[in-house]
C-alpha cells in the first residue's frame, strides 16, 4: 500500500517525537486540525495548509512540499527540522510545570 500525504504527516511527526498538539500549536492551529489531517478527514491540498504544516514542523516550505509529494525522504526531511522542534531540545512538560 502506498503512503498517503496524511500518512507522511503522521510519520514525520512520529519520527520527530512530537505530539499532535506540539505541531498544531507551532502552526497556530488547534490540535483537532492535526487529528483531521492525520486521519484523512482532511487533505492538505491548499498551499496555506501546507505552509502551516511546514511551520509546525519547522521545515522549509519548499522541502516540505517535496516531502509530501514523495520526492524527499522522511529521513532527509526530519534532518531539516528546526532545532526548536526536536524533542531533545524542548523542556519536558514535567519541567515546565515545576517552574
Amino acid at each position: 500500500m502506498d503512503e498517503t500525504i496524511n500518512d507522511r504527516i503522521r510519520l514525520l511527526r512520529q519520527r520527530l517525537r512530537l505530539s499532535q498538539r506540539d505541531v498544531a500549536t507551532a502552526a497556530g492551529k488547534p490540535r483537532e486540525w492535526m487529528v483531521k489531517l492525520e486521519n484523512a478527514y482532511s487533505v492538505p491540498s491548499h498551499a496555506s495548509t501546507q505552509e502551516a504544516l511546514a511551520k509546525g514542523f519547522g521545515v522549509p516550505f519548499v522541502e516540505f512540499r517535496l516531502y509530501l509529494a514523495g520526492d524527499l525522504t522522511l529521513d532527509a526531511t526530519a534532518k531539516l527540522c528546526a532545532p526548536s522542534q526536536a524533542i531533545n531540545q524542548r523542556p519536558s512538560r514535567a519541567l515546565t510545570k515545576a517552574q
